[in-house]
């Protein structure tokens, strides 16, 4: 019996050519396959889905933060910055739609969080409400109410202290949707 070896799993990420590769050709199938005459236009969403080849050991239901090199969303109304604090020229901001967001948080929590965006309002000018569970369960109680906050707001932040009593206040369809 012979040992057995396991795969080689790849230490630098993802090949960026081979991605590029795999892009072009979907694009280029697209191409292929779409008609001129569509009511709506050509336009083409693209979904990236990753998957592990093993399952980590130490699971934790907390979200894990990933740096993105080009934003989704436009959150700052000031033009980005270089090094030297002069304004730069970006077009591909005018492809982005703005972002309306709301942050809930712990009722003792709420009058520090709305100060610290009245501080840094190029930053957090995106967070246009600040919610307390408290006012949360008691101004968001019917159904009617909970998807018209749904409607209003484009992105949904919480403080992880509450976020385990967030199902039950708002409901398992509003986690689906946002």
């Amino acid at each position: 019996m012979g040992a057995k070896s396991l795969p080689q799993t790849p230490t630098q990420g993802v090949d960026g050519q081979l991605t590029d590769r795999a892009l072009r050709a979907l694009l280029k199938h697209h191409e292929s396959t779409s008609s001129d005459k569509e009511l709506l236009g050509n336009d083409l969403d693209v979904q990236v889905q990753f998957s592990l080849a093993r399952i980590p050991g130490n699971a934790s239901p907390k979200p894990v933060r990933i740096d993105i090199p080009h934003p989704l969303v436009k959150v700052a109304a000031s033009a980005p910055t270089d090094g030297d604090g002069d304004a730069m020229e970006e077009d591909d901001d005018d492809n982005l739609d703005s972002v309306e967001a709301c942050i809930i948080v712990k009722e003792e929590s709420k009058p520090w969080v709305q100060e610290l965006i009245a501080r840094f309002p190029a930053q957090l000018g995106c967070i246009k409400k600040v919610l307390g569970l408290q006012s949360l369960r008691t101004k968001h109680k019917s159904f009617t109410q909970r998807r018209e906050l749904l409607e209003r707001f484009n992105v949904f932040f919480a403080d992880d202290r509450i976020l385990p009593m967030l199902t039950k206040a708002l409901g398992g369809k509003f986690f689906d949707k946002k």
